[in-house]
């Protein structure tokens, strides 16, 4: 469609400097080094080679599908392939991701593949954090958001991760706050097409309107209304799909409150609506699983009541 490879900076950048980074993180023989840079790692392996790299994404993307339909087959019992599904598994977002050299298709399949099962849970939740440290708003929401039995499973590990996490923000709350108020003065507002407004000029006010609103904006497309462009034609249909979707065939909004809550917390640092994107489409992705898996569950709590009664 005469999108170049290199459209997002990104894609420039991991093709040309991941032998080195790679080459880096390999030879420090320290695990730290590897969070949020394994992308790297599988690009240097491809050869960074566009087309290589390319190809790889497309297949991900393809596996990806798989999963969607292997989720919802798994939650709701349809033994059939439906129209409706087509919404989901064509979301023109994630197909334009998937012909990029970015990770953020990586990133989507790792989500889709922990959602499934907690088994595949527990296998995705370390590759997450070598792909985006960010992921760790994925993986709170898959672990509580997907299911009962995720809880279950994980709450040795989750509750002293929050008692962990919740003293590193009170400790270092100062910085916490000055990192936003930073990421909030810095212009991320990188294409021309983007006027969806960041309410940046409201100060620290702004950051916090942006995080109420932005989840809202993506999950019902209601940004394409405040910047109606051609580029972001595709993405709003993406939207726009994932809405028909959850009402039509789970008969619900896909309002959920922790995605809301992990998507609002993404928007406190990022202040630009095109980044923002990126890193919000894995939760739209899971979204109608993690629905399909709560009403699922909701369903078989009914029918153990009924035949405690």
């Amino acid at each position: 469609m005469g999108i170049p490879w290199n459209f997002h900076p990104d894609s420039e950048t991991y093709i040309n400097i991941s032998n080195e980074v790679a080459n880096a993180i390999l030879n420090s023989g320290e695990f730290k080094d590897i969070l949020n840079n394994g992308y790297y790692i599988i690009v240097y392996y491809l050869g960074s080679n566009i087309l290589t790299v390319t190809i790889y994404n497309i297949i991900l993307f393809s596996i990806s599908n798989i999963l969607i339909y292997a989720a919802l087959k798994k939650y709701t019992g349809i033994t059939y392939f439906y129209w409706g599904l087509l919404l989901l598994l064509l979301n023109p977002y994630r197909m334009h991701l998937s012909t990029t050299c970015l990770k953020d298709t990586t990133i989507i399949f790792l989500s889709l593949l922990s959602v499934y099962s907690t088994k595949n849970f527990i296998l995705a939740l370390p590759a997450l954090l070598i792909m985006r440290l960010s992921s760790i708003a994925y993986i709170v929401i898959i672990a509580i958001e997907g299911g009962n039995h995720r809880i279950k499973h994980f709450w040795l590990i989750l509750l002293p991760c929050a008692f962990v996490m919740a003293g590193i923000l009170i400790i270092n709350a100062d910085l916490l706050i000055n990192w936003m108020n930073v990421n909030n003065e810095i212009n991320m507002v990188f294409r021309e097409f983007d006027s969806v407004p960041t309410f940046s000029e409201f100060g620290n006010f702004g950051i916090y309107i942006r995080a109420a609103l932005w989840p809202l904006f993506y999950q019902t497309g209601l940004f394409f209304l405040l910047s109606p462009s051609i580029a972001y034609f595709p993405i709003f249909l993406g939207s726009l799909f994932n809405l028909i979707y959850c009402r039509i065939y789970q008969n619900s909004w896909g309002l959920l409150l922790v995605p809301y809550l992990g998507l609002s917390a993404i928007a406190l640092f990022v202040s630009g609506f095109t980044t923002y994107l990126r890193y919000a489409a894995p939760i739209l992705a899971i979204l109608p699983i993690l629905i399909a898996s709560q009403q699922a569950e909701s369903c078989l709590n009914k029918k153990r009541l009924k035949t405690a009664l």
